[in-house]
């Protein structure tokens, strides 16, 4: 089973791999507790995490949706780097992975 808020990405996900079990929702779904053996949270939605206590529940639903020995893997941005001023429109290009459009990305 796997769980995203985007209902966008869940149409693209199904129609790469209809045999996996998707589901719409984020940290609030009640899905039950230690479902899972693995929670990714990818695309640096830390960003998103703007205060303390929004960091605590967050980090408490992924434990709490974690079976015994499951991983919580992430990946987040280095703010030092400044990588999001590189970001130009002359910099843009688009790509399609999926067959039904494309995908505007940053080079790095």
């Amino acid at each position: 089973m796997r769980l995203d808020p985007a209902t966008v990405m869940l149409v693209r996900e199904w129609r790469t791999d209809p045999d996996v079990e998707w589901v719409l929702g984020g940290t609030r779904t009640r899905l039950g507790q230690g479902e899972f053996d693995l929670v990714v949270m990818a695309g640096h939605p830390f960003q998103s995490l703007v205060d303390d206590e929004g960091i605590r529940v967050w980090l408490r639903a992924v434990r709490a949706a974690l079976a015994d020995g499951g991983r919580f893997v992430f990946e987040t941005r280095n703010p030092a780097t400044y990588a999001w001023g590189r970001w130009t429109p002359d910099r843009m290009r688009e790509f399609s992975p999926w067959p039904d459009g494309p995908v505007n990305a940053g080079s790095t």
